[in-house]
């Protein structure tokens, strides 16, 4: 990890001289690589609810739940990066696949793509149409309640639960400052030394879509997904030093949550609950 002085030096750094690190090949889209994906994650989930209704054990029902938990995360992480432009050139394209996969994880598609400042609040919700339907069609064909516990209840969890994990990874650490003073932040502080870079297994980054390789993410939301590991191998080798990375390890993992409590925004120092009422 590097240390806490060094973000200062990115000040006068614009993320567009960042930018240029990227090699043009990470913007390439491959159209094997983005419905090869979509199929895939399409596919693990549909089989998983079918485990849901042809299984006659509950527990099999509830394992095959979590299954479609997985799937509903790996649709989402590909839909957000539909959102962002990455996959398609044609936005409508875009929009109906995105809209399709995010549907699972009852989020509409739209809020991302319009941006938090750009919200359409006037569209109409199109999630609960589809939340009713999954319901009833796991009621009629998948045991009752036990159907839509499995079917919809615990992939709905799972899917939170994977989507909380990773945001909270993606800017939380104790060596990661946060701000309350603008004039102390810059753009490229907050994308780059802000932003952190989780590797995983081979096989887990690829069910998860690179999700964790984040900091290349946040330079150029344009990258598609599976190119995230080149254009974060060209950043690294002109701003590495920058760039905070470690290996996920659930003990690694469980040292931040149990560190990461309260946030001295004027030491730039975080805290336990113990520290911070010894600290008053």
């Amino acid at each position: 990890m590097i240390g806490p002085a060094l973000y200062q030096s990115l000040r006068d750094i614009k993320l567009n001289t960042v930018r240029r690190a990227i090699s043009s090949g990470c913007y390439r889209r491959s159209a094997l690589q983005t419905f090869g994906w979509l199929a895939f994650d399409l596919g693990l989930y549909l089989g998983a609810l079918r485990g849901v209704f042809a299984s006659e054990s509950a527990w099999a029902k509830l394992a095959f739940g979590l299954g479609a938990g997985c799937a509903v995360a790996f649709m989402f992480v590909w839909a957000h990066d539909a959102a962002h432009g990455a996959l398609f050139r044609r936005e409508w394209t875009a929009e109906l696949l995105g809209t399709a996969l995010m549907l699972p994880s009852m989020n509409m598609y739209r809020l991302w793509s319009h941006g938090h400042n750009r919200v359409h609040h006037g569209f109409t919700s199109y999630t609960p149409v589809f939340a009713t339907t999954i319901s009833v069609v796991a009621w009629r064909f998948g045991g009752g309640l036990i159907g839509v516990a499995a079917g919809v209840v615990v992939p709905f969890i799972v899917f939170n639960y994977f989507i909380a994990l990773f945001i909270f990874l993606h800017h939380t650490h104790p060596e990661v400052p946060f701000f309350d003073n603008r004039a102390e932040w810059s753009n490229t502080i907050g994308q780059v030394y802000c932003s952190i870079v989780v590797r995983c297994s081979r096989l887990s980054e690829l069910l998860i879509h690179n999700i964790l390789i984040h900091v290349p993410h946040h330079v150029d939301a344009r990258i598609p997904f599976y190119r995230l590991k080149r254009a974060y191998a060209d950043l690294k080798a002109e701003y590495g030093g920058y760039i905070h990375e470690y290996r996920f390890r659930w003990s690694t993992v469980w040292t931040i949550f149990r560190r990461c409590k309260l946030y001295d925004f004027e030491t730039k120092t975080w805290y336990t609950y113990r520290e911070a009422l010894l600290q008053a």
